[in-house]
């Protein structure tokens, strides 16, 4: 049997070896599956766990190692670029350092990017090699990082963060295989998609409808102008009433609302003159309870699917009820639709979930 593995060793010798878990195409023609889990090493350095490469391109192959208290990831990669996008935020998720290594070459037509790192458990690019965009710009000569890591900062917010997941939200990520299928495939569609930004009046319902008419409005125009349309628009969180930090914690309830209250209305008749979908945000009371809430809205004006919020920020807390359903939607003109809020970002199983 052969493996892609990455074999630790210290001042006295081997320590321990990680085999990969997520293999890149050609591997599997090669290479069995990795079946040690994510090992976690006690050194006099902190507790090491490795990753290779395109295991990284799946959050669950990092959050496993730190799960199991990891405070550095090492990670060797020959990357083109998929596999160390997402290095500052598997580091600042999971709250450990990440020190990755990666070619700056090119073999067989496939080019290496370079761009070797050493992340904080904030996210924090603490040194980077050249980025090498070009494979006539192949850097040939070795390269050495540096950069510190302090102990000190092996226990942090990010960390313990960790003690809030809801691993009985997740367990459709046990569920789902699918293999590598190039030739599998389903219709496309087009979809030009909108976001807003604005800065939002604090507990002002009407200042801020009006902030976000105007915007679409400038941006999308006349439903008519085909130039212009637009099939989605997402609206920042609790849309129209702006952050909860920014509004009192007791008068939470006074800005509440049923979810075909005041807001769908509004959002309805945006959908309708504009002739697209809209996810937004509201503060959903139902009995006498608060939901952080999302939902994705239709061209027709019919709501495709409400989502509320699983994973409260700690101001949240003292207000909302978490919800407890990860769905995904299926909207005829978008295709299929999963919903997030804020602080559900710091929890890459969700997306993971939706995805699967």
């Amino acid at each position: 049997m052969y493996y892609n593995a990455s074999a630790l060793v210290g001042p006295n010798g081997y320590v321990g070896k990680y085999r990969k878990t997520h293999q890149w195409e050609t591997e599997e023609h090669w290479a069995a599956w990795g079946d040690l889990g994510v090992p976690v090493f006690k050194t006099e350095l902190g507790k090491l766990a490795i990753n290779i490469c395109m295991d990284n391109a799946y959050s669950e192959t990092a959050r496993l190692a730190a799960v199991a208290g990891a405070d550095i990831l090492a990670f060797p990669t020959n990357s083109s670029a998929q596999a160390i996008a997402a290095l500052p935020a598997r580091a600042m998720q999971n709250g450990f350092y990440i020190v990755s290594a990666n070619r700056s070459n090119t073999e067989n037509g496939f080019h290496m990017i370079g761009a070797s790192a050493i992340w904080s458990p904030t996210g924090k690019k603490l040194a980077e090699a050249p980025l090498i965009t070009k494979p006539e710009d192949d850097v040939s000569k070795t390269t050495i990082t540096y950069a510190s890591i302090d102990p000190k900062q092996y226990d942090n917010e990010n960390k313990r963060r960790l003690k809030e997941r809801r691993p009985e939200l997740y367990q459709d990520l046990m569920l789902h295989v699918a293999p590598w299928d190039y030739t599998a495939s389903t219709k496309p569609k087009h979809v030009s998609a909108l976001t807003l930004q604005y800065e939002p009046v604090p507990g002002d319902k009407k200042a801020n409808e009006s902030k976000i008419e105007n915007l679409i409005r400038k941006k999308i125009g006349s439903a008519r102008d085909k130039e212009k349309a637009m099939h989605l628009v997402v609206l920042p969180e609790l849309s129209v009433t702006g952050p909860s930090e920014l509004l009192h914690v007791n008068k939470m309830a006074s800005y509440g609302e049923s979810v075909n209250g005041q807001t769908t209305q509004f959002m309805k008749k945006l959908a309708s003159e504009y002739n697209t979908a809209i996810v937004y945000g509201l503060i959903e009371k139902s009995g006498e309870k608060l939901y952080n809430t999302a939902i994705l809205l239709n061209k027709n004006g019919k709501i495709d699917g409400k989502y509320r919020q699983t994973q409260l920020s700690s101001y949240d807390k003292k207000w909302a009820t978490p919800g407890d359903q990860l769905n995904v939607f299926t909207d005829n003109n978008l295709g299929k639709v999963g919903l997030m809020i804020g602080n559900d970002v710091n929890f890459p199983e969700i997306s993971s979930v939706l995805s699967v």
